[in-house]
C-alpha cells in the first residue's frame, strides 16, 4: 500500500503518520475509491523503529529486541489507538497495541476499513499495550486495552496523565514478557494541537528556513542561497504518491515560468519520501528518485526538486502529516506569509502569491 491516513474508530484508532508508522496523508485523498481496493490489514502495522518518540505523549520507547524478528515477519502487530477529547482539542487517551498474528490472519484480504477490519482486529491475541491515559479514564483499562493487568509507569508533570504498561494474562509468556522488557521513558508532553494525532510528531515553529545544503534528485547541489535570487520563494512539499500533488505540478511550472520574470517569484518543491522519519535516505531512495525524475519530465516541471537534509529546513519539515503543503520564504531566508495545504489552481495561486507579495511589501515597509 502506498503511504495514507486511514481512521478506523475502536473507541478510535489511528493508522497514520510519516514519523511512527509507513503512512502519511494525501490533503485531497479520496477515501470512497479506497474502500473498493484489495489490501492486506497486516500491513496496517507500524514497522519496527530501534526506537519512538512521541512528542505529544511526552513517551520515549524501545520495544524489546526479542519482538523485533516477530514485528519483522508480522506475527506480532504494532497498531495506535486513540480517543480524542474536549471536542478535539485534547487527547483522552493513546496507546500502542500489540497483538499476535497467526499465518491465517496474515493472509487475510480485505476490500473496505469498516466492520471486517473491525472484525479482524479484534480476532487478534491481544499481547499487551503501552499508553497514556487521562486519569478520569484509567477506570476503563480493561476495556480501552483488552487486559487484565495493569502497572502504573508514572504520571504527566502537571498529574492529569497516567502512563501505563498492560498485560494480556491470557497471551503466551514469553510475549508478554519480551512487551515487559522494553525501555518506557517519560517526558514532557508538548503542547497538544487541536485536531492532531496523538502520535503526530509536533509541528516546529520557526521563523527560518536556517542554513542546510543538499540536492535535487539529479545531484546537483544547492543551499539556502537559493531563495536569495527572488523576492519570494513558493516551496511546495510533496510526494511522488500522492496524485493531487503529481496533479499540481503543471500549475506550478506554469507559476515558475509566467510569474517567475513578472513578480522575481522562485519555485522549489521538496520530495519527502526520499528520506525517513529521521530525514535519512530512505530505504527505497532509489526507486523514489527514479520516480521523480519522470514526473519532472511527464509534468514539464523546470524548477528544482530537492531532496530534504538532516536539518528539515530548521526543522520547519518536521510534523508534516498530509501533502501537499505550501509556504512562501523572503529573499532573506525567513518564512512569510500563510501555510497552504491541498492543491490549487494556477489561477488560486496567483491570488495568493500577489496577495503574499503585497504583504510582504507592507511589512517591509516599501
Amino acid at each position: 500500500m502506498k503511504r495514507k491516513k486511514l481512521l478506523v474508530c475502536t473507541l478510535c484508532l489511528s493508522i497514520l503518520g510519516f514519523g511512527i508508522p509507513v503512512r502519511i496523508s494525501s490533503a485531497e485523498e479520496n477515501t470512497e475509491s479506497s474502500s473498493q481496493i484489495s489490501y492486506s490489514p497486516v500491513d496496517l502495522g507500524i514497522v519496527w523503529q530501534d526506537s519512538f518518540t512521541f512528542g505529544y505523549l511526552g513517551l520515549d520507547l524501545q520495544l524489546s529486541d526479542t519482538l523485533k524478528p516477530l514485528i519483522d515477519s508480522q506475527n506480532v502487530i504494532v497498531t495506535p489507538r486513540e480517543l480524542s477529547a474536549d471536542s478535539g482539542t485534547s487527547i483522552g487517551y493513546a496507546a500502542l497495541v500489540l497483538d499476535y498474528v497467526t499465518d491465517e490472519q496474515k493472509a487475510a484480504e480485505l476490500t473496505d476499513f469498516d466492520e471486517s477490519l473491525y472484525t479482524w482486529l479484534d480476532d487478534l491475541q491481544r499481547i499487551g499495550a503501552i499508553g497514556v491515559y487521562q486519569k478520569d479514564l484509567t477506570e476503563y483499562l480493561d476495556e480501552i486495552t483488552k487486559c487484565s493487568k495493569h502497572t502504573e509507569l508514572g504520571k504527566s508533570e502537571d498529574g492529569s496523565y497516567v502512563y501505563y504498561l498492560s498485560i494480556n494474562s491470557s497471551a503466551e509468556a514469553e510475549l508478554t514478557e519480551s512487551l515487559e522488557k522494553s525501555d518506557i521513558s517519560i517526558t514532557d508532553m508538548a503542547p497538544y494541537q487541536a485536531g492532531a494525532s496523538a502520535f503526530d510528531t509536533p509541528r516546529v515553529s520557526v521563523s527560518s528556513v536556517g542554513a542546510f545544503q543538499t540536492t535535487d534528485i539529479n545531484g546537483t547541489a544547492y543551499d539556502e542561497s537559493l531563495f536569495q535570487e527572488y523576492d519570494l520563494t513558493l516551496v511546495n512539499i510533496f510526494a511522488t504518491w500522492c496524485s493531487p500533488c503529481v496533479n499540481e505540478l503543471p500549475e506550478l511550472e506554469e507559476i515558475y515560468q509566467k510569474l517567475g520574470e513578472e513578480y522575481n517569484i522562485g519555485v522549489t518543491g521538496f520530495v519527502m519520501d526520499t528520506v525517513d522519519a529521521n530525514f535519512l535516505p530512505a530505504s527505497d531512495q532509489d526507486d523514489v528518485l527514479a520516480k521523480a525524475k519522470l514526473l519532472s519530465e511527464k509534468t514539464g516541471a523546470t524548477f528544482p526538486f530537492l531532496i530534504p537534509d538532516e536539518t528539515a529546513l530548521n526543522g520547519r519539515l518536521i510534523g508534516i502529516d498530509a501533502v501537499p503543503e505550501t509556504f512562501f520564504v523572503g529573499r532573506d531566508g525567513n518564512i512569510v506569509g500563510e501555510t497552504y495545504t491541498g492543491a490549487r489552481s494556477y489561477e488560486d495561486w496567483e491570488a495568493i502569491i500577489k496577495t503574499e507579495l503585497a504583504n510582504l511589501k507592507c511589512g517591509s515597509g516599501s
